[in-house]
């Protein structure tokens, strides 16, 4: 009888074997998760190579790092095929993951590490991001390969906005 009147009151309760099942079956798959974590993290630190990022890999190929060193900013678009390239750090903190540097209104590449590096054609139009953070950030080309502009040593502060860095051009 005490049971009834405890569904009566409960109707969300289940009888031991339902509930016992399904906890099973969710601590069986919180393992098999953890285990394929594990086996990403040993491997990433057997290999050396980088942890892999299943939601980057949707997207384009990597673009380097400050230095071309082995931290990689994942692009977020396409990154076309050229030898013009465009270097922009990060001057006012380490990083910040939730500011993107845009061509032409498309994302290309977070400031994760502090520094991106992404390939333009001429005509590009280059923006900073940086809606996130209502602080103000400040943004240097410091490469700017083969162009006139935006030109090295061009600074831009945002404070919660987007700034352009220029539109792209060749040197002449």
């Amino acid at each position: 009888m005490a049971p009834e009147v405890c569904r009566r009151h409960h109707p969300h309760t289940r009888d031991r074997g339902e509930h016992a099942t399904g906890r099973r079956i969710w601590a069986a798959f919180a393992l098999a998760c953890a285990v394929w974590v594990g086996a990403q993290v040993v491997g990433a630190a057997v290999t050396g190579a980088p942890l892999p990022n299943p939601v980057a890999t949707l997207f384009a190929a990597d673009v380097t790092g400050a230095g071309g060193g082995t931290s990689t900013v994942r692009a977020l678009a396409p990154t076309p095929a050229s030898d013009l390239v465009v270097r922009v750090d990060l001057l006012s903190r380490p990083s910040a993951p939730r500011a993107v540097l845009l061509r032409d209104a498309v994302p290309v590449a977070r400031f994760s590490g502090g520094s991106v590096t992404v390939a333009v054609a001429p005509g590009d139009l280059l923006e900073v991001d940086a809606t996130s953070y209502p602080q103000p950030l400040t943004f240097e080309v410091v490469e700017a390969k083969g162009l006139s502009e935006p030109a090295p040593g061009a600074r831009v502060t945002t404070r919660g906005d987007i700034v352009p860095l220029g539109r792209v051009r060749l040197a002449p």
